[in-house]
């Protein structure tokens, strides 16, 4: 997933600046599960100060925090004279916000900022939605890549970690019965590591199994109990002309 995303941002950042023209801008993804604006993408821009945050909420949030709950593209002429923007290329007098739309869901932002004043008119307001559209799509592909694979790592070491369990049971109680009952130092200095390296086995099993985490939120379709109410009281047919399928 790391390598992926690396991929992608490469992509990314490469077609903004030669598709939309865009020198310094940042792409902003929305955590489901707390609201905050998590920085994804970025490139020319000062990153947020150590402990400093923005949520996708209408006020005390910027101008990303705007668009991100109203969906709707800001475009900034003067960064002075709009209380709302918050700092983030020295210098800064004109911005550009878009929300990134994934189908009819605002799923963060895309902003981008000059040092020159009017820099940004529809054009590139126009431009950049519909690039955002794209950045999302492929931000959500990657997003399930990485939840598929830790759905499937879950599953496979959770099985191998039961299956193992009794064995590494039955290994440490002998080891321990053989520390009871061994006078030689030796042995029971080998019966101790045989409990230590049952109890790492163990440890590293139950870890494996919660899985990677890659891309913001891919973990939130592994949380038991999580369901996206898109879902909620529909069915699913997938169909593939595979017979196993």
């Amino acid at each position: 997933a790391p390598e992926r995303l690396r991929a992608l941002e490469g992509r990314v950042v490469a077609a903004t600046r030669s598709v939309l023209g865009f020198d310094h801008f940042e792409y902003r993804l929305t955590d489901r599960r707390t609201g905050q604006l998590e920085l994804v993408f970025c490139s020319g821009l000062v990153p947020l100060g150590i402990g400093e945050r923005i949520f996708a909420r209408a006020e005390g949030n910027g101008i990303s925090g705007v668009v991100a709950t109203t969906g709707l593209s800001v475009v900034c002429g003067e960064t002075e004279q709009d209380p709302r923007y918050v700092r983030g290329l020295p210098g800064a007098h004109s911005s550009l916000t878009v929300p990134l739309r994934l189908h009819d869901r605002v799923v963060g932002v895309l902003n981008a900022e000059s040092t020159d004043r009017d820099r940004f008119d529809d054009e590139d307001r126009l431009c950049a939605e519909l690039f955002g559209r794209y950045v999302a799509l492929s931000l959500n592909t990657l997003d399930m890549l990485v939840a598929e694979r830790c759905e499937t790592n879950r599953t496979i070491v959770g099985q191998l970690a039961r299956e193992t369990a009794t064995p590494l049971a039955g290994i440490a109680d002998d080891a321990r019965a053989l520390l009871a009952r061994s006078g030689d130092p030796e042995a029971a200095a080998i019966a101790a590591r045989l409990i230590e390296n049952a109890a790492k086995v163990d440890e590293l099993m139950r870890a494996a199994a919660k899985g990677p985490r890659g891309v913001l939120g891919a973990d939130d379709f592994l949380r038991e109990g999580m369901r996206d109410p898109v879902f909620e009281g529909r069915e699913v047919l997938v169909a593939d002309d595979e017979e196993s399928i």
